[in-house]
């Protein structure tokens, strides 16, 4: 059996809408390497909160990717993957599993103050 260790990176950035409101939403980079030679893709899995055991695939990655950024995330939340590699002849165990927090931004500074 083959392990593949997940390791993480967070990270926060700014959509601007049209209306130049800002929101904010945060991302995690799942990276891993891959032991097999055989594949046919990788399944992502996912689920919410530290110690959580219902996991859903969220993504389906092709032969040799080992990157996967989940996007659009709220912040300051706990989230843990796992990843299996998967062929004609079915999916291989899972890996680890590895969890990760999103970061939180410091909030925009008010602005257009008056004093009368």
């Amino acid at each position: 059996m083959k392990r593949v260790i997940l390791t993480f990176s967070a990270a926060i950035f700014l959509l601007l809408a049209a209306s130049a409101v800002h929101a904010q939403a945060a991302q995690l980079t799942l990276t891993f390497t891959d032991n097999s030679g055989n594949e046919t893709g990788f399944e992502v899995e996912r689920c919410q909160g530290a110690g959580c055991t219902g996991f859903a695939n969220i993504a389906n990655l092709g032969v040799n990717v080992t990157t996967f950024v989940n996007t659009l995330l709220p912040e300051g939340v706990t989230f843990c993957y796992r990843v299996r590699a998967v062929n004609t002849a079915g999916p291989s165990t899972y890996s680890n599993t590895s969890c990760a927090t999103t970061a939180v931004s410091v909030p925009a500074a008010p602005s257009n103050l008056l004093v009368k």
